[in-house]
């Protein structure tokens, strides 16, 4: 993120039920997170619900717009971000964003989180890259 590397794994899978993603993240400086991730036709948003090592938890929803039956996440979606954090210490967090993506191709792509808000305050943008190791 922002041109700093975190080495890491990303496992997804197909839950039994073919209605949500299962999605497990491991890496440097991060704690291992289980997700599970799914989209609600009724609302058009993606609905996130983490677990982290240490005991933390969020919930996040993801508003992408123009996403329609049978259209793929890829280059030019946008949307709106919005989550909730419990961390294992008694604090809490709340943000936003709206994200772009930029670049969609085998093994890379590249999101833009612009108009953040992270508790009250507004950090810069963010330029998130995930690639798959070469």
């Amino acid at each position: 993120m922002n041109g700093k590397k975190t080495p890491g794994t990303i496992h997804f899978a197909l839950a039994p039920n073919k209605k949500c993603l299962l999605t497990r993240y491991q890496g440097e400086r991060l704690p291992a997170t289980q997700r599970i991730d799914g989209y609600d036709a009724a609302t058009r948003e993606w609905i996130m619900m983490g677990f982290d090592a240490d005991g933390g938890r969020y919930n996040a929803t993801l508003d992408i717009a123009d996403m329609k039956k049978g259209k793929r996440f890829g280059k030019g979606l946008i949307g709106r971000w919005e989550y909730t954090q419990s961390n294992a210490d008694g604090t809490t967090a709340s943000g936003s964003a709206t994200f772009s993506c930029t670049e969609w191709g085998k093994g890379r792509y590249v999101v833009i989180w612009s108009d953040r808000k992270e508790n009250g305050q507004s950090p810069p943008d963010l330029k998130w890259v995930q690639e798959r190791p070469k």
